[in-house]
């Protein structure tokens, strides 16, 4: 079981099953990177949207599908020490700075304060 949150979500062709059963497939791009395409019985829809953490199992790696097994719960998380406090504040500053200079989008500083923070670490 994978655990992720979703970044993506792409409407995909429809199919039918041999039996002639009717799918809808979407294509998750998901934060972790994976990228997987998952079926729900037509005329049903992909009940999941972008921002939710999402558990899912791989059922064919060749195919790259999956299959959603529901929202992840969010369990206990050990606060952060004063050190790495801090240094997530200097990371999250940096990307301010440079989304301000016009270097980079506002909608990226999330994903470079992430990456600021695990370089000062």
């Amino acid at each position: 079981m994978k655990k992720s949150k979703i970044k993506f979500i792409k409407k995909e062709n429809s199919w039918s099953s041999k039996d002639g059963k009717d799918f809808n497939k979407v294509s998750v791009t998901f934060e972790n990177g994976d990228v997987y395409g998952f079926s729900t019985p037509a005329p049903g829809e992909f009940t999941y949207k972008v921002g939710d953490l999402i558990n899912y199992d791989i059922t064919s790696e060749k195919y790259k599908s999956a299959k959603a097994l529901g929202k992840a719960e969010f369990g206990y998380q050990k606060p952060m020490s004063t050190n790495d406090s801090i240094i997530r504040q200097v990371a999250f500053k940096g990307a301010i700075e440079l989304a301000s200079r016009g270097v980079i989008n506002v909608k990226d500083i999330e994903e470079f304060t992430n990456e600021f923070n695990k370089i000062l670490k």
